[in-house]
Order: C-alpha cells, then sequence, then structure tokens
C-alpha cells in the first residue's frame, strides 16, 4: 500500500496526512462541535474503511466588560450599573452582589443593567459570572457619603444694622458642607464680589463700603441643597457741624 492508495477526510473534506512504514500520522485542527475522520485504503485486491469521531467543545469562559465607569467616592445613594457579559447562555450564571447580598438586575442580549442603592460608609460590589469553562469576576469598593444641604452663618457683622466709620469692612461667614468657592455666589449692594477665600468652611472677604446702608448677600449651592443669608451694615464717615461761640458781645 501507498500513500496514493490512501484518503481521510474530516466531515467529508480531504485533510493531509502522512504514511511511512505502514503507519499513517495527521494533526488536524478540529471545528467546534462532531468532527467524524473516515480512512479508507484501497488496492487491487479490495478496500478497507475505519470511521473516528471527535466532539470538540469549544469552551470559553465568561468574560464581563462593565460599561458604566464606578466611582470610587459617591455622593449619591443610587447608581446605575451596566456591564457586557460574553460566553454565557443565560442569567442563572450571573451573580450581583452589594455588600454580600443579590440585586436584581436584567440580561438580555449580552446586557447586564441594574440600579443600585449604597449604604452610607463603604459598599462592595461584586459581579460574576460562570459557565463550564470558568468564571470571571469584577468587583468594587464605593465609598457613600450622603449628601448634605448647606448652611450660612454669617460672623462678621456679628449683627445685621451695625454701624461702622471705616469703607474698608472684612466680611465672614461659616458654611457648612460647602467645599469649593464656585458653589459661593456673594453680593454687595447687588454687584457681584469674587475676591474671596474659603478654607476649611470660613469664608473671608474685604469689602469696600459705601456710605450709609450696605446689604450683604451671599447664596450656597452644593449640588444637595441651597442656603441663603443677607445682612446689612451702615457706614458713616459724615461728622455733624457743631457750633461754638467764642465771644459774646453787647447788651
Amino acid at each position: 500500500t501507498t500513500a496514493n492508495q490512501i484518503s481521510i477526510t474530516r466531515n467529508g473534506l480531504m485533510v493531509p496526512f502522512t504514511y511511512v512504514n505502514g503507519l499513517v500520522s495527521l494533526n488536524p485542527s478540529l471545528n467546534p462541535g462532531l468532527n467524524v475522520f473516515v480512512i479508507t485504503a484501497s488496492n487491487d485486491c479490495g478496500n478497507d474503511i475505519a470511521n473516528l469521531s471527535f466532539t470538540y467543545d469549544n469552551c470559553v469562559p465568561p468574560v464581563i466588560s462593565v460599561n458604566t465607569p464606578i466611582p470610587s467616592v459617591s455622593a449619591s445613594q443610587s447608581m446605575n450599573i451596566s456591564a457586557t457579559i460574553q460566553n454565557i447562555s443565560n442569567a442563572s450564571q450571573i451573580a450581583l452582589l452589594l455588600n454580600g447580598n443579590g440585586i436584581p438586575f436584567t440580561y438580555s442580549n449580552g446586557i447586564l443593567s441594574a440600579s443600585i442603592n449604597l449604604n452610607p460608609g463603604v459598599n462592595t460590589l461584586s459581579l460574576t459570572a460562570t459557565n463550564t469553562c470558568g468564571t470571571d469576576i469584577k468587583s468594587k469598593s464605593i465609598e457613600y457619603t450622603p449628601c448634605k444641604a448647606p448652611t450660612i452663618s454669617i460672623t462678621q457683622p456679628a449683627t445685621a444694622g451695625a454701624s461702622v466709620n471705616s469703607a474698608a469692612f472684612n466680611f465672614k461667614a461659616l458654611l457648612n458642607n460647602v467645599d469649593q468657592v464656585g458653589q459661593v455666589t456673594l453680593n454687595l449692594n447687588g454687584n457681584a464680589i469674587t475676591s474671596f477665600q474659603l478654607v476649611n468652611g470660613l469664608l473671608t472677604a474685604p469689602l469696600t463700603l459705601t456710605n450709609g446702608t450696605n446689604v450683604i448677600q451671599i447664596f450656597v449651592n452644593n449640588g444637595c441643597g441651597v442656603d441663603q443669608a443677607n445682612t446689612t451694615i451702615i457706614l458713616s464717615t459724615c461728622t455733624s457741624p457743631t457750633v461754638q461761640i467764642t465771644n459774646l458781645n453787647g447788651e
């Protein structure tokens, strides 16, 4: 028998082989699913056929890709989650946990969607996908600090309507739950004041007053709420005239 008298097919298609000293060798790549090999040998005296079957389970572990960025720190209690999960067939192969507790989700066309509610403090979020070939896990720690509305306490002037005799005045106010100057609006007599500082919740602003009553308005918005406060301060630089009689003559 020579190599020309031998044929080998896989699923009906010819595959290459070597034939040396009566030994047939081949190294074929398998297709996913059933692979049927048929080996036929023929000579002038007849032929023989052998069949071999292999089932190739093209098993691929799941892959999770998170579609929405998940922050490490959040001031919002609610959060939407979206992830693409490959190589699983149904939602039973998925587990979404928040602090060890299962979270409801939807899974359609390879996309997982869920809405979670964080607890104050550090939260642990984990997403697991499993099939017969492996597991993929994505996890994230999220610190939730509940958002608090701002408050304002004007400390200087200490009382509204106070009088001063100098146009230079240093305005002060304590702002709670405000950490950015962009969250503050300050007005003097309806005009915006931008030259102020905010350090550790203390706002200081050098103001130039005008004669008479000056109205100071402050407004804050930190995204969780707003607050505003008004006060007045009176600048009096006028000196009342005085009359002094120094010489009196006549009857």
